[in-house]
């Protein structure tokens, strides 16, 4: 039984990393541009017992970010794609966007 458990922790871990290397890849972008945008970065902050993730694009030529939490970095990307691909990433006017002189389209 518990060769049984073992493979099943396996098969999630490997199933978990796919999903990684996928948002990676090209997931993440493929989601931002389900919601009419382009994916211009991303950043992390690790805050020891979780991460948030910020992903930056441009929606209908303005500066805009979505937040997303989770327990790690990985965790991040994955959610940000599932959120990305069932239009359930919250966009928000990127208010720091500019403030380094550069404009949308640049």
């Amino acid at each position: 039984m518990s060769r049984q458990l073992e493979q099943v922790a396996e098969d999630r871990s490997a199933r978990r990393r796919q999903e990684i290397v996928i948002a990676v890849e090209y997931g993440l972008a493929a989601a931002v541009e389900r919601s009419g945008g382009i994916l211009t970065g991303f950043t992390f902050k690790d805050r020891g017992s979780d991460c948030i993730m910020v992903v930056k694009a441009v929606l209908a030529g303005r500066a805009q970010v979505a937040f997303v939490g989770s327990d790690d970095l990985g965790g991040c990307l994955v959610k940000a794609v599932r959120l990305g691909n069932s239009d359930k990433l919250n966009w928000r006017a990127d208010q720091y966007f500019g403030t380094n002189g550069l404009t949308v389209g640049e």
